[in-house]
């Protein structure tokens, strides 16, 4: 029941938010902020440029020497469209992702050499659920929720809870895309 309070109170604060500001690189920050540690251990926001690159334009962790590793690392990394989990992966197919249980196999599939398995693999990944952010049917971006030290994992039940939250989301990008 408390998991529920606190999704909910997450939920209603981020349309808050949202509903605050139509720029997006201001409101969506700020979500992954507020969801750091309510809901997850880390919280990561993608947005798909015109030019089909991924930009990072969030990282959160309660520990900023940790989101700035991570922000280091995806700079150096930069998603690849055909990495089989997370951003690029929902990008690509509009769908939501839920990883109850991130393997090791996993990790080392989304890794572009033994030095980022190292690092990715020392953050402590073990549970995630990636939803896209959706415009009229069309995939702009992707909010990532990751469990690490925490003992969370995530469940299909969180995952339809926060496609809500993709909704919201989408709702507030569109006239900042539209007048663009």
């Amino acid at each position: 029941a408390e998991w529920q309070e606190r999704r909910s109170a997450f939920l209603a604060r981020a349309s808050e938010i949202l509903a605050s500001s139509l720029d997006y690189r201001q409101t969506l920050p700020s979500v992954a902020r507020l969801a750091v540690p309510e809901i997850a251990d880390w919280c990561l926001v993608d947005m798909l440029q015109g030019d089909g690159t991924i930009e990072s334009i969030a990282i959160e962790h309660s520990d900023s020497s940790r989101a700035d590793l991570l922000r280091r690392v995806n700079r150096k990394y930069p998603y690849e469209p055909e990495q089989p989990y997370g951003p690029p992966h929902v990008l690509k197919t509009g769908d939501p992702e839920l990883g109850a249980m991130i393997t090791e196999q996993m990790i080392r599939d989304s890794a572009k050499d033994d030095e980022h398995y190292e690092i990715l693999n020392g953050l402590g990944f073990h549970s995630y659920m990636c939803v896209p952010l959706q415009v009229r049917g069309r995939t702009l971006g992707a909010i990532t929720f990751l469990a690490a030290e925490s003992s969370r994992r995530y469940e299909p039940d969180d995952l339809a809870y926060h496609r809500l939250l993709a909704r919201v989301e989408g709702s507030s990008l569109e006239p900042t895309l539209s007048c663009g």
